[in-house]
């Protein structure tokens, strides 16, 4: 029988503010009547994340909003959504996380002016080891601004307790086949950032990027805000994707040394 249901929570938000809702999705013979884009997670007369069909492995999903005048909302892990489904779905880590206002145009600028006087000079070193190439930063920061910012923030302080930072971290800055290798194939938690602990998932990005948008982001982050690190190129990213191409799933801390 075909069924339009699901889980419900009422889950407490801060009006005008922008969240990312996310979560994991496995599939079994789940089938969506018509045109129905099946398994989901949405927020309740709002945004919703791409649907689930047929026989899937994990697949994170997520969507961003602005709660606008809300002080609460209403998530639900949604089975044949928008039509009816019959089969199996399970969810999991499923998160509603506050991005902060640096993740919209005015948020940035109430950022901004808060921010000591001194204190983008500060973030800045006063002398680089390595000189920034403007075009691989301005290629480097569209692909950071459409697959990374919504975590780690337009200025790389993540997200605390959620989030690591970029800005600073040793993960980013040192030998850049760390940072490669976790772009590529994805990290699970738990890990330790300077004297935080970060207990998240971040997804594999190989399957979605080339070699060069790799490199082009790499170079920027570690280049960008306080980092001054060398830049990483198309053909590095090459060499480590084809070395670890028969990774079977995320990285852990341990695997990487660290």
């Amino acid at each position: 029988r075909f069924t339009d249901s699901g889980l419900a929570v009422t889950i407490a938000v801060e009006p005008g503010a922008r969240y990312r809702l996310s979560g994991w999705l496995r599939t079994e013979g789940a089938e969506a009547r018509g045109r129905a884009p099946g398994m989901m997670l949405n927020v309740h007369g709002g945004q919703r994340t791409k649907g689930v069909r047929g026989t899937s492995d994990w697949t994170e999903v997520a969507v961003e909003f602005d709660s606008g005048d809300q002080q609460e909302i209403v998530v639900h892990c949604l089975f044949g959504g928008y039509g009816g489904a019959t089969g199996t779905a399970f969810w999991d880590d499923v998160s509603l996380v506050k991005i902060g206002g640096g993740a919209t145009f005015a948020g940035a600028l109430e950022a901004l002016a808060s921010l000591p006087a001194d204190a983008t000079a500060a973030a800045t070193p006063a002398e680089r080891e390595f000189t920034p190439d403007p075009a691989v930063h301005e290629r480097g920061a569209a692909v950071y601004g459409r697959t990374c910012i919504a975590c780690h923030g337009v200025d790389g302080r993540g997200v605390p307790g959620v989030f690591p930072p970029l800005d600073g971290s040793g993960w980013l800055t040192g030998d850049p086949e760390l940072p490669t290798k976790i772009v590529l194939r994805g990290l699970m938690g738990p890990v330790q950032v300077g004297d935080r602990q970060f207990n998240n998932l971040m997804t594999p990005l190989g399957p979605l990027l080339t070699d060069q948008e790799i490199a082009d982001a790499l170079t920027y982050v570690r280049q960008r805000w306080s980092n001054d690190a060398a830049a990483v190129t198309a053909a590095e990213v090459a060499s480590v994707r084809a070395a670890t191409e028969n990774h079977p799933q995320m990285w852990t801390a341990a695997e990487l040394g660290r």
